[in-house]
Protein backbone atom coordinates (compact mmCIF):
# COMPACT_ATOMS: atom_id res chain seq x y z
CA UNK A 1 0.00 0.00 0.00
CA UNK A 2 1.34 3.05 -0.56
CA UNK A 3 1.32 5.76 2.11
CA UNK A 4 -0.74 9.04 0.14
CA UNK A 5 -1.74 11.15 3.35
CA UNK A 6 0.39 11.49 6.53
CA UNK A 7 -0.61 13.81 9.72
CA UNK A 8 1.10 14.47 12.33
CA UNK A 9 0.32 17.18 15.75
CA UNK A 10 2.70 19.35 17.30
CA UNK A 11 4.85 19.41 14.01
CA UNK A 12 6.99 22.33 14.63
CA UNK A 13 9.25 22.89 17.51
CA UNK A 14 8.81 26.73 17.19
CA UNK A 15 5.42 27.41 15.34
CA UNK A 16 4.20 30.39 17.48
CA UNK A 17 7.67 32.29 15.95
CA UNK A 18 6.77 30.97 12.74
CA UNK A 19 2.98 32.04 12.86
CA UNK A 20 4.02 35.67 14.29
CA UNK A 21 6.85 35.76 11.08
CA UNK A 22 3.76 35.35 8.97
CA UNK A 23 1.52 37.53 10.71
CA UNK A 24 3.98 39.84 9.81
CA UNK A 25 4.06 39.51 6.23
CA UNK A 26 2.37 42.69 4.03
CA UNK A 27 0.17 40.50 2.90
CA UNK A 28 -1.51 43.25 0.71
CA UNK A 29 1.48 43.64 -1.21
CA UNK A 30 1.47 39.48 -1.84
CA UNK A 31 0.89 37.79 -5.03
CA UNK A 32 -2.60 36.88 -6.43
CA UNK A 33 -3.53 33.51 -5.94
CA UNK A 34 -1.39 30.80 -7.29
CA UNK A 35 -2.70 27.39 -6.97
CA UNK A 36 1.23 26.24 -6.63
CA UNK A 37 1.07 27.75 -3.17
CA UNK A 38 -2.20 27.16 -2.10
CA UNK A 39 -3.69 30.91 -1.77
CA UNK A 40 -1.95 33.98 -1.44
CA UNK A 41 2.01 33.48 -1.44
CA UNK A 42 3.99 35.53 0.32
CA UNK A 43 7.60 34.92 1.55
CA UNK A 44 9.66 32.06 0.87
CA UNK A 45 11.96 30.15 3.33
CA UNK A 46 14.43 27.70 3.68
CA UNK A 47 13.37 24.64 5.70
CA UNK A 48 15.94 23.95 8.42
CA UNK A 49 17.65 20.75 8.05
CA UNK A 50 15.51 19.26 11.27
CA UNK A 51 12.07 20.17 9.60
CA UNK A 52 13.21 18.38 6.53
CA UNK A 53 14.71 14.93 8.30
CA UNK A 54 11.27 14.71 10.24
CA UNK A 55 9.38 15.06 6.85
CA UNK A 56 12.44 12.58 4.94
CA UNK A 57 11.30 10.23 8.12
CA UNK A 58 7.49 10.47 7.48
CA UNK A 59 8.12 9.45 3.92
CA UNK A 60 9.46 6.37 2.44
CA UNK A 61 13.13 5.61 3.07
CA UNK A 62 14.07 5.40 -0.17
CA UNK A 63 12.11 8.57 -1.16
CA UNK A 64 14.82 11.26 -1.86
CA UNK A 65 12.62 13.98 -2.95
CA UNK A 66 13.67 15.91 0.34
CA UNK A 67 17.09 15.79 -0.50
CA UNK A 68 16.76 16.69 -3.68
CA UNK A 69 15.75 20.22 -2.95
CA UNK A 70 12.61 21.77 -1.33
CA UNK A 71 10.69 24.98 -1.08
CA UNK A 72 9.03 26.43 1.47
CA UNK A 73 6.61 29.86 1.62
CA UNK A 74 4.22 31.06 4.03
CA UNK A 75 0.39 31.23 2.42
CA UNK A 76 -2.88 32.40 3.38
CA UNK A 77 -6.13 31.51 1.76
CA UNK A 78 -8.77 34.05 3.09
CA UNK A 79 -12.49 34.22 1.78
CA UNK A 80 -11.23 35.44 -1.60
CA UNK A 81 -9.61 32.30 -2.48
CA UNK A 82 -10.83 29.51 -0.84
CA UNK A 83 -13.17 28.03 -3.04
CA UNK A 84 -11.19 27.36 -5.99
CA UNK A 85 -12.32 23.99 -6.49
CA UNK A 86 -10.07 20.89 -5.94
CA UNK A 87 -6.49 20.73 -6.11
CA UNK A 88 -4.40 18.23 -7.10
CA UNK A 89 -0.50 19.20 -6.85
CA UNK A 90 1.38 17.48 -9.51
CA UNK A 91 4.56 19.51 -9.25
CA UNK A 92 6.11 17.98 -6.06
CA UNK A 93 6.32 14.65 -5.07
CA UNK A 94 5.11 15.86 -1.47
CA UNK A 95 3.59 18.72 -0.25
CA UNK A 96 3.36 19.66 3.13
CA UNK A 97 0.75 22.07 4.82
CA UNK A 98 1.40 23.19 8.40
CA UNK A 99 -1.30 25.37 9.97
CA UNK A 100 -0.47 28.36 11.32
CA UNK A 101 -3.85 29.73 12.96
CA UNK A 102 -4.61 30.89 15.62
CA UNK A 103 -4.68 28.16 18.82
CA UNK A 104 -7.81 28.47 19.09
CA UNK A 105 -9.11 28.53 15.28
CA UNK A 106 -10.51 25.11 14.46
CA UNK A 107 -12.78 26.13 11.34
CA UNK A 108 -12.36 24.68 8.12
CA UNK A 109 -9.88 21.85 7.25
CA UNK A 110 -8.85 19.97 4.03
CA UNK A 111 -10.66 17.51 2.77
CA UNK A 112 -9.99 14.70 0.55
CA UNK A 113 -12.05 13.58 -2.86
CA UNK A 114 -12.06 10.81 -5.33
CA UNK A 115 -10.34 11.79 -8.33
CA UNK A 116 -12.70 13.53 -11.32
CA UNK A 117 -14.39 11.22 -14.10
CA UNK A 118 -13.32 11.45 -17.76
CA UNK A 119 -15.51 14.67 -18.94
CA UNK A 120 -16.62 15.94 -15.08
CA UNK A 121 -16.46 19.63 -15.42
CA UNK A 122 -17.95 20.56 -12.35
CA UNK A 123 -14.68 20.87 -9.53
CA UNK A 124 -17.23 20.45 -6.29
CA UNK A 125 -18.96 17.41 -7.76
CA UNK A 126 -16.04 15.46 -6.30
CA UNK A 127 -16.63 12.35 -4.09
CA UNK A 128 -15.27 13.64 -0.26
CA UNK A 129 -13.30 10.62 0.98
CA UNK A 130 -11.79 12.58 4.32
CA UNK A 131 -11.30 15.35 6.28
CA UNK A 132 -8.62 16.46 8.34
CA UNK A 133 -9.80 19.74 10.60
CA UNK A 134 -7.72 22.99 11.14
CA UNK A 135 -5.58 22.90 14.09
CA UNK A 136 -2.58 25.10 15.14
CA UNK A 137 0.82 23.38 14.26
CA UNK A 138 -1.05 20.46 12.54
CA UNK A 139 0.79 19.22 9.36
CA UNK A 140 -0.84 17.73 6.66
CA UNK A 141 1.29 15.64 4.60
CA UNK A 142 0.41 14.92 0.88
CA UNK A 143 1.85 12.98 -2.01
CA UNK A 144 1.71 13.63 -5.54
CA UNK A 145 -1.21 13.23 -7.43
CA UNK A 146 -3.97 13.49 -4.30
CA UNK A 147 -6.80 15.06 -4.77
CA UNK A 148 -7.91 18.04 -1.91
CA UNK A 149 -9.69 21.27 -1.33
CA UNK A 150 -9.29 23.49 1.63
CA UNK A 151 -12.25 24.20 3.50
CA UNK A 152 -12.95 27.47 5.14
CA UNK A 153 -15.25 29.72 6.86
CA UNK A 154 -12.79 32.40 7.20
CA UNK A 155 -12.58 36.18 6.78
CA UNK A 156 -9.74 38.34 5.00
CA UNK A 157 -7.44 39.32 7.50
CA UNK A 158 -4.01 37.11 8.46
CA UNK A 159 -5.24 36.48 11.78
CA UNK A 160 -8.80 34.87 10.97
CA UNK A 161 -7.87 33.11 7.53
CA UNK A 162 -6.00 29.71 6.59
CA UNK A 163 -2.45 31.13 7.54
CA UNK A 164 0.05 27.87 6.68
CA UNK A 165 3.41 27.40 5.83
CA UNK A 166 3.63 25.10 3.04
CA UNK A 167 6.58 23.08 1.74
CA UNK A 168 7.30 21.43 -1.30
CA UNK A 169 9.41 18.52 -2.12
CA UNK A 170 11.60 18.41 -5.24
CA UNK A 171 9.25 17.61 -8.51
CA UNK A 172 8.59 14.22 -9.63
Amino acid sequence: MIKTVEVVDSFFPSAEVLRQQALAVDWHRAPPPDAAWLGRSAVEFVPDSATLGALRRLTTPRDDAWDRGARACFALTDEATADSGVWQLDEAEWTAIVWLCDRDERRGGISFHLPRTAGQTDPHADTETMFIPTAFNRLTLIRVGTAFRPRYRLGGSPDTAGLTAVIRSAPV
